[in-house]
């Protein structure tokens, strides 16, 4: 399903001018579709975005913790590859 998205700026226009006051029921259906369209395409971005950010972070902080005791440099940058591998680059 494809959604299309409607320009934000026109929105913009048709506030500042007050054109949604002329438009028919068609129009501002239209409209309204199109904003819920924009909508759905943010909180779709938005929600990967999070995933991402969650995804990163758990690694980070995972080499966090190898790092608090690195006694052994060739264990710790063995065991930091790892979690890279396991986690995704």
């Amino acid at each position: 399903m494809k959604i299309e998205m409607g320009d934000p700026k026109e929105v913009e226009v048709l506030l500042k001018h007050g054109h949604f006051l002329h438009m028919n029921l068609a129009e501002l259906q239209r409209e309204h579709a199109e904003l819920i369209a924009f909508n759905t395409v943010l909180d779709r971005k938005q929600k990967e975005a999070e995933k991402l950010a969650k995804k990163y972070g758990w690694k980070v902080q995972q080499i966090a913790d190898l790092l608090r005791d690195p006694s052994d440099k060739e264990l710790t940058l063995k065991a930091i590859q790892t979690v890279v591998e396991v986690c995704g680059g």
